[in-house]
């Protein structure tokens, strides 16, 4: 009989992160299907940023998976390696018989072989096209024409010829509203039509999802709504997203899911309906009043 059941296309397991001593992500799990609009809200220094960084590993978490389409792709294996180690380290020492030792051994042998099946020839490069990253300081070759920031990664990443990447990047700024600004220096653009451009470039590598941190946070307030309508539209058109932003009302209107950060923890999540108008948890009741006054 055919499976239908519907898998995620990203999976995050039990993710943490550390720098030095200070913990910013505490055990957090999230599944993302084709076509969910996530919300990630929360105070600044929540560790919203750092949790979508580590999904792609612009970060590397210090503990947890992340799986992309069933692969594992956060760069877990010396980690791994290091802790099945320790484990077979002491387990052998408690074995009494030669046979348990042996026994133990093959053990040891089968989750080492599972360990290097399960992150074998992960491309980050081409995980990244696959997860795209919209940065809230665009991240844009400033010395570049328009053009090319929109071709470069196709053509290294992807290896598409120069025609077949120009035809894809034209396509692309059209959508976002950029098409007349093509020869352009990024360096000449609006916030705004720089963060347009930043949406074109990480399109044009035929991402599954796209990351968002911040888009607009960046920008003048007059700028920020001609952001807002093409992540938007992309939502409409069935784009995979997770978004960090500050812009409640966008927030509540654009996604299906919603996660309440706070401290390093997922304070509160579930259908976006029910976090932004029915919140159970008294912080995220206390953020969604004080959001609301400014």
């Amino acid at each position: 009989m055919e499976n239908n059941i519907k898998k995620p296309i990203l999976q995050v397991k039990h993710i943490a992160k550390s720098f030095g001593e200070n913990q910013v992500l505490k055990d957090i799990s999230l599944d993302v299907y084709k076509g969910d609009v996530i919300t990630i809200i929360g105070p600044s220094g929540s560790g919203k940023s750092t949790f979508i960084r580590c999904i792609n590993r612009m970060t590397h978490p210090t503990d947890g998976a992340v799986y992309y389409n069933g692969r594992r792709i956060d760069n877990s294996a010396s980690k791994l390696f290091y802790r099945e180690k320790l484990r077979y380290k002491a387990a052998l020492h408690l074995c009494k018989t030669s046979k348990e030792a042996v026994d133990e051994e093959n053990k040891h042998n089968e989750l080492k072989n599972a360990i290097k099946k399960d992150t074998k020839d992960v491309n980050i490069n081409l995980v990244r096209a696959k997860i795209g990253m919209v940065f809230q300081s665009f991240n844009l070759f400033n010395n570049m024409d328009v053009l090319k920031n929109c071709t470069i990664a196709q053509r290294k990443v992807l290896k598409r010829t120069k025609e077949e990447a120009e035809k894809i990047a034209i396509n692309n700024l059209t959508k976002v509203g950029m098409s007349d600004r093509i020869n352009s220096k990024v360096r000449d653009l609006s916030g705004g039509q720089k963060q347009r451009v930043a949406i074109a470039r990480t399109l044009c590598m035929d991402p599954d999802v796209i990351l968002f941190d911040e888009p607009t946070s960046a920008l003048d307030p007059e700028m920020v709504n001609e952001v807002l309508d093409v992540i938007q539209k992309l939502a409409k058109e069935g784009m995979t997203m997770i978004i960090v932003t500050h812009e409640m009302n966008f927030a509540k209107k654009v996604s299906n899911k919603a996660l309440f950060m706070e401290k390093g923890y997922v304070v509160e999540s579930g259908d976006s309906n029910q976090v932004f108008n029915h919140p159970k948890e008294k912080r995220t009741k206390e953020f969604l009043s004080s959001s609301t006054k400014k």
